[in-house]
């Protein structure tokens, strides 16, 4: 079985990172002065239909972070399916072959509660409507239920499906939606290339980040 790594701060057992905001701390907005954002509303399908009209992303968006710190990232995971990246972790993503199903807005300014411009990297935002769920194996074995979250688990035994080529995924499945689910080669590159982020569970490791 290939050992996969789930990139992703967990739940209620979360560890802080240096210079990493955390999820319920980072807010992406239209502009600095007005919240409305009608493209959460989109809700992703079975189609895998890139958003249109009212739902689509926009071109150019600000990051909101409330922390008072450093900021020092290459990825964090938000809510509506949005994942924050720098310019050059968006390379190499691309080169790894994560080059659709997600619409990409540029980071105008990373600001703070008060709108003051935090010096950081250039970032964009990935907002996924094609999800990587059925590309994996889910094994019942050690299998536990994710705390609040409604009858979905978390599975120490994930796996990828034998006929299947790709290293990186991102699942629709909320107890891992704000993650990047990457192989080892995937994790040992990332760590090479000195990216921040969360940090790096392995399938198991990741029940106790979640479940505490």
């Amino acid at each position: 079985m290939q050992q996969l790594f789930i990139w992703g701060e967990g739940f209620r057992g979360y560890k802080k990172v240096k210079g990493v905001p955390r999820m319920m701390n980072s807010f992406v907005r239209n502009t600095l002065t007005d919240c409305e954002r009608t493209w959460t509303l989109y809700i992703p399908n079975n189609e895998c239909v890139k958003p249109q009209g009212i739902y689509k992303l926009p071109n150019e968006l600000f990051l909101e972070i409330s922390e008072n710190q450093s900021i020092l990232f290459d990825f964090i995971g938000l809510e509506y399916n949005v994942k924050i990246v720098s310019e050059d972790l968006l390379h190499f993503l691309e080169s790894k072959g994560l080059t659709e199903g997600y619409e990409i807005a540029k980071i105008i300014n990373v600001v703070d509660k008060s709108g003051k411009i935090l010096k950081a990297k250039n970032y964009y935002a990935l907002r996924f409507y094609v999800f990587d769920d059925d590309f994996l194996v889910y094994s019942e074995e050690g299998a536990v239920y994710g705390k609040g979250a409604k009858g979905r688990k978390l599975y120490p035994n994930m796996t990828i499906k034998s006929c299947e080529k790709k290293q990186i995924f991102v699942l629709e499945n909320p107890l891992y939606n704000y993650s990047f689910i990457v192989t080892q080669e995937i994790r040992n590159d990332i760590v090479k290339k000195k990216f921040i982020g969360p940090y790096f569970y392995t399938t198991q490791e990741y029940i106790k980040a979640y479940n505490g």
